[in-house]
């Protein structure tokens, strides 16, 4: 699970730094287009010396929280919030949190030295951006099954294993196919190109099981024109692009977010077929 510790010198200060923290939190869910619900806890003590500051952090969701108030503190945090998403049975996935720790510093002998220079015990904020891996990846495919009556499952276009699949429709097209592929590749786009012997039809069944966000076909209309019918996996529609339209598009969703190369063959009949 990612996970970060950032030391404060008290209570006081870490209120900023857990401010910032939530900020983060809350971007993750805007990158993974999520839909985060939120639960936020703190003991009474802390919630009656830091009413205010809690209802600033809860305004920043712009939606109805879920507000726990413990009579006494029986954990290591005094206040923390978890974000959690809603699977298709109502049931939570608790993944980013961030926690205020005020017992790990003084229990484990962690100190600073202050500025009377005197040792002190840092307060210490606990913070997982994301939450695990394995539970950010189950909020993404629960959500699938939660918009699957409006619109086809789909992974956001820059997590998608494959971004754009070019179809051939024979072998006389693969030579412009793959000249597609270059520039399309050479965008920092996972494109591959499926040039089986195999009829049309199945290959966009077969891009749609894979769930790819762009799919079009080369024929030899395609090539004589340069326009392609885009098969757009987010609303469903046919979108006539030309291939810089359709590397326009990718980047502009993709923007800002992490990239790695597709580690497989261009030519899916070069792949390896499990039966």
């Amino acid at each position: 699970m990612p996970d970060c510790h950032s030391f404060c010198c008290d209570v006081p200060s870490s209120l900023e730094e857990f401010s910032q923290q939530t900020d983060m939190c809350m971007q993750t869910g805007i990158d993974l287009n999520l839909d985060f619900e939120v639960i936020f806890r703190a003991t009474q003590d802390f919630f009656e010396e830091n009413e205010e500051w809690m209802y600033e952090i809860a305004r920043k969701f712009n939606k109805p929280i879920l507000l726990e108030i413990l009579p006494e503190r029986h954990h290591y945090w005094v206040c923390k919030i978890d974000l959690a998403n809603i699977d298709a049975l109502g049931r939570p996935i608790e993944n980013p949190t961030v926690q205020i720790d005020v017992e790990s510093g003084k229990r484990f002998d962690i100190t600073y030295l202050g500025e009377d220079g005197k040792q002190y015990n840092p307060t210490i904020l606990h913070t997982s951006p994301t939450g695990s891996i394995e539970r950010v990846l189950c909020a993404m495919l629960e959500k699938t099954a939660i918009e699957i009556n409006e619109r086809s499952p789909m992974l956001p276009t820059w997590l998608s294993p494959i971004q754009a699949r070019i179809l051939t429709i024979g072998e006389a097209h693969k030579e412009f196919a793959d000249e597609l592929y270059a520039k399309i590749n050479a965008s920092n786009i996972r494109v591959d190109v499926d040039d089986r012997d195999e009829s049309v039809g199945k290959k966009i069944r077969n891009a749609s099981k894979e769930w790819i966000p762009y799919i079009f076909v080369v024929g030899d209309k395609e090539m004589e024109s340069g326009k392609f019918q885009v098969t757009v996996r987010e609303t469903g529609e046919k979108v006539e692009m030309t291939v810089d339209e359709l590397i326009d598009e990718i980047n502009a969703k993709c923007e800002g977010k992490p990239f790695r190369k597709l580690p497989l063959p261009k030519d899916i009949s070069k792949r390896i077929n499990f039966q």
